[in-house]
């Protein structure tokens, strides 16, 4: 997979946080934070986020999830459109446009680090007794 610039400058900040004690991990099995040494989860929010905001991520958040399989986006888009629906059932106003916003800004800000954390895993599988593994599950 080819890496473009400001990606490999966003992959670089995360790893320049992992040299400094900083772990890429995912909550809820879906969104990513940074743990420190200690535990403690430093937030990543649209403002104080070290790695940026990705353009690519934010236009085709299906289309990159995709790509690094993190099948998690369907989950979770399919979770924020379902209330959507449902809010806009009960207050007659489509609020579809704001969930397919809000979604595509979350994952604009978090695909350089579940990019940089699919990349450091590693699947082990057991088949016909052989242990197989590969990189990108």
């Amino acid at each position: 997979m080819a890496i473009s610039p400001p990606m490999h400058a966003r992959l670089s900040a995360i790893s320049n946080l992992v040299s400094e004690g900083y772990e890429v991990e995912k909550e809820w099995h879906s969104f990513p934070v940074l743990i420190s040494r200690n535990g403690i989860k430093k937030p990543l929010t649209l403002f104080k986020n070290p790695a940026g905001f990705s353009w690519i991520g934010f236009f085709f958040p299906f289309a990159v999830c995709t790509q690094i399989k993190e099948w998690s986006y369907f989950y979770v888009s399919s979770a924020i459109f379902f209330i959507a629906s449902l809010v806009s059932a009960f207050v007659r106003f489509d609020f579809s446009n704001a969930a397919g916003t809000s979604i595509a800004i979350m994952y604009g800000q978090y695909y350089p680090y579940l990019a940089s954390w699919q990349t450091k895993r590693t699947c082990k599988k057991t088949l016909l007794n052989i242990q197989w593994s590969w990189d990108y599950c």
